[in-house]
């Protein structure tokens, strides 16, 4: 599937899957373009406080602080 790459990523990866990006900015995340579906992956993957602003709306995505 297209948006494989928003699998995983805790409680907020599951927000980031729930949003209507349809309605956005960025349109749908099967559309994206791949150095944000990049980017998005390791963020979610990281164990690390991760924070993304991308395109000129300054959109947010960020990942959840996780316990080590």
């Amino acid at each position: 599937m297209a948006s494989d790459f928003l699998a995983g990523g805790g409680e907020m990866g599951a927000v980031i899957r729930a949003y209507d990006w349809d309605n956005s900015p960025l349109g749908p995340p099967e559309h994206w373009q791949q150095s944000l579906r990049v980017v998005v992956r390791l963020m979610l993957d990281s164990r690390h406080p991760m924070l993304i602003w991308w395109g000129p709306e300054l959109i947010q995505f960020y990942n959840d602080l996780l316990d080590l």
